[in-house]
């Protein structure tokens, strides 16, 4: 796992050549590295502005901010994993339950609010629009079936399954959204 600040200076991802996978800082200017985590991780994911790693713990089940430049880490949230931060650094997506709901976090206050659930699916890779006034993600309909969602992330509620606006129907994971967020980018993969 890995992606880069909006400065392109630097890039986390999450390695295993300290004997288990933990969260590594690459500076992409100088090729500089550093560990980061010490105590396992399994997804990692920058701010944008390149301050913060939101660290996932599989096993504690909880996502910590790490300070880039150094210092304790913070919880962000409990019982919750893997996410994705909205392009203003404000807010965290993350999932939570069984299936995989999603919520949103206010990094400040960590007021909690919920996105969109599903009854059987899970909802899988969040991403927020470039404005942050959207989120795509993908379902696990069946094991042939994974359909792609756009729904609001302003509304301050639960979006209710029948709002969620399809973008993929048939087969598509991974969403992603285009850097003027007209489009959705997204990888399909042949299930026949």
């Amino acid at each position: 796992v890995e992606n880069v600040s909006s400065d392109g200076r630097t890039m986390v991802f999450v390695s295993s050549r300290a004997q288990r996978d933990e969260v590594w800082l690459k500076d992409l200017h100088t090729g500089l590295e550093r560990q980061l985590t010490s105590s396992g991780a399994v997804d990692a994911r920058i701010s944008p502005d390149g301050t913060m790693v939101a660290v996932s713990s599989l096993m504690l089940g909880e996502i910590d901010l790490y300070p880039v430049g150094g210092g304790e880490p913070s919880r962000l949230c409990e019982n919750c994993g893997e996410g994705a931060w909205s392009m203003d650094g404000t807010r965290f997506i993350f999932g939570r339950g069984t299936p995989r709901r999603r919520i949103v976090i206010d990094v400040r206050t960590k007021v909690e609010t919920a996105l969109a659930a599903h009854p059987h699916w899970n909802l899988l890779q969040p991403r927020f629009s470039p404005g942050d006034d959207w989120v795509v993600f993908h379902t696990t309909n069946t094991p042939v079936v994974r359909q792609i969602y756009a729904v609001p992330a302003t509304s301050g509620t639960s979006v209710p399954v029948e709002s969620w606006i399809p973008i993929v129907t048939d087969y598509g994971i991974y969403p992603s959204w285009a850097p003027d967020g007209t489009q959705i980018v997204f990888s399909r993969v042949n299930v026949s």
